[in-house]
Parts: structure tokens; sequence; C-alpha cells
């Protein structure tokens, strides 16, 4: 169309194709595009690709007959979208970061290993967990599924949504302590030291805590465990804990990933 002359609108190029190839298109559908704020929330390098410019006065006709919307004037991103993404990268980065870091091949004497699902963790890093620790130092066992969330989550290109509280009651028995029949280790759950079991609960929550004297969910567990945390600053994120409170975006759920306080582990 000649945009001379006329204010723009942005149109879907899918709903354009039907309507030039299905006689009753149905309503124009911008939910994909747009945010709650209803502007664009489209990458610029994908916008052409995704986006056709028309006339207003054209819009108008086509909403007045088809429906649907909303209606897209500017072909600049949603400043409040863009914030709360660069927010949630950080944290992206951050968690990757602190995670990594703490992700010792080995513990320290009398020290304890968290286990942790495997399917969640294989998105982080490889088939690598240790079949022993260190006299005296435990595993803490994780649902692999949750894990393969967060790794999904901190991964750059897949970008995944916050995980929620770790799902290890996935992996017991109703009385929450028993392990189910047939679990498989690197199948069903992982296994992580207690530097990093401390970082993913104390930022998540959830549980409960799987603890062993060996990489195996069906081992018994220690006699005792371990009340040793992490400094609280070593674990959140600042200065994200209060920008997840700022930050006001309809594609992401802030409320899910406030930064839980540690717990105190007792038996």
């Amino acid at each position: 169309p000649d945009l001379d002359g006329d204010l723009v609108c942005y149109l879907s190029r899918l709903w354009l194709l039907r309507f030039h190839n299905i006689q009753r298109p149905g309503p124009i559908d911008h939910s994909m595009f747009a945010c709650a704020h209803n502007k664009i929330h489209v990458k610029d390098q994908e916008k052409n690709g995704k986006l056709v410019p028309i006339p207003l006065s054209l819009w108008n006709t086509l909403v007045n007959k088809y429906g649907g919307g909303p209606k897209l004037t500017s072909p600049i991103q949603c400043g409040k979208c863009l914030k709360a993404e660069a927010v949630l990268n950080r944290r992206r980065d951050h968690e990757h970061h602190i995670v990594h870091e703490s992700d010792k091949t080995y513990v320290d004497p009398g020290a304890t290993w968290f286990i942790i699902d495997k399917l969640w963790l294989a998105s982080w890093r490889d088939e690598s967990d240790k079949t022993y620790v260190d006299p005296g130092a435990t595993w803490f066992i994780i649902d692999k599924l949750w894990l393969a969330s967060w790794l999904a989550f901190v991964n750059e290109e897949a970008q995944g949504s916050v995980p929620g509280p770790i799902t290890n009651e996935r992996l017991l028995e109703e009385d929450g302590e028993t392990p189910k029949a047939g679990l498989e280790r690197g199948v069903h759950y992982r296994g992580v030291n207690r530097e990093v079991w401390h970082i993913f609960h104390g930022i998540y929550g959830g549980g409960p805590i799987i603890e062993r004297q060996r990489l195996d969910i069906y081992a018994a567990p220690p006699l005792s465990r371990s009340r040793q945390r992490l400094p609280q600053h070593q674990i959140q994120a600042p200065p994200l804990q209060s920008a997840y409170q700022q930050v006001d975006s309809p594609h992401l759920n802030f409320q899910q990933v406030q930064p839980m306080q540690p717990q105190t582990v007792d038996t």
C-alpha cells in the first residue's frame, strides 16, 4: 500500500496471507506480537518477516469489518518489556555463574553433596556426575526434570521460563521420604554438591531435601545432615532482587522469581 501522507499501523503478515487466500480470514490476531502494553514485542531482526506497515485508514477499514487487534502504531519495541528482559538476562548470567563456580568435582572433608534432577542439569552441563565423594561428604539429589528447566532458563539460546520450586517430591512416595521404585541416576535424578544445592534451594525453594552418602537415591542417608549454609550474598543476585520488584512486564512473572531465604537443614 501507498504510505505517503498517511499514519501507519502494523499488520500481521500471517493474517494478511489469510486475507488474500481465505474468504473469511477471521479477526486480526496480534496477540503473539503485542505485549500487555499494546506495543510491539517482536525483535527488530524479526519484525519485517512478521509485520507489514499499512495506512491507518486501511487498518480502520479492516478492523471494522473483521475485528481483532490490538492496533500496533509504533515500530519500536516496548521499553518496559525490554527493561524486564534485561533484568532477566542478568539473572540468567548471575545464576549460571554462581552455580558454575560452586559445581566442584570434589567436596571438602566433612562436607556434603546435594542431589539434583538430571534433565534439569543436563541442559546446563554434560554427563559428569561423580560416582563417589570424599570421606564424610554426601550427595544432594535433585529431580532431573526440574534441573532441565533451570538449564533451559540459563541457556542463552533457549531462554526458557523461570523454573518454579524444586520438584523432588516427584522422586518420593507420599510419605515424602521413601524413593519411588525404578528410579535411575541420570534418567530421573542428578547429584549436586552442598554449595550448588544451597544456591538452587536458596533461590527457588521447594524440595524436599534428599541427601545421600552415595550418588544413589536408594543409598542410606547420612546420620546427620549439614547445617552449614552459604552466605546470603552468595545466593542472591544484587541488585536484581529490587529490580524484580520494580519492573512491570506482561511476559515475566516476577512473583515467581523472588529469591527465597535459605533454609537450615535439620533431621
